[in-house]
């Protein structure tokens, strides 16, 4: 796969360049720009290929997830705690520290697996939801239902 996503890369960088010579001819720019926007082209062309090339390794999603890195709606946000995993006392930890739930709530939340927990923002979700998978447990960001 590295293989073909170079080759896209360089071919969108030759297409970019051949787009810049043919505009700097036709248009008089001087040769300091030239160098410049053959920079800027390369790098954009290199941008474009790193996302299409990460969009088709992700494949199709299911219905209802997000994109990632995105948060599915401007509403409220809710990370799901699917399977805390064999470190349970590091999950509850987590969940304290995470939000405002105390000792007895974050143990509830994570005897009665899948649940919900409620979060301010997606930002948060995102690190909630990072902080329990480094533990080995199964969570996923998402919008409050």
């Amino acid at each position: 796969m590295r293989k073909r996503r170079t080759a896209v890369i360089c071919g969108l960088v030759f297409v970019a360049a051949y787009v810049l010579v043919s505009v700097v001819i036709r248009h008089g720019i001087p040769t300091a720009w030239a160098g410049f926007l053959a920079g800027a082209a390369g790098f954009m062309a290199a941008d474009v290929a790193g996302r299409l090339t990460r969009r088709a390794l992700d494949g199709p999603r299911p219905a209802g997830v997000p994109a990632p890195g995105r948060p599915p709606s401007p509403g409220p946000f809710a990370v799901v705690l699917h399977d805390p995993g064999a470190r349970k006392i590091q999950a509850i930890k987590i969940i304290r520290e995470h939000t405002s739930l105390g000792l007895k709530e974050s143990k509830d939340v994570v005897d009665a697996a899948p649940a919900s927990l409620p979060v301010p923002s997606w930002e948060a979700a995102v690190a909630l939801s990072a902080a329990l998978t480094a533990i080995g447990a199964t969570a996923t960001p998402g919008a409050l239902q």
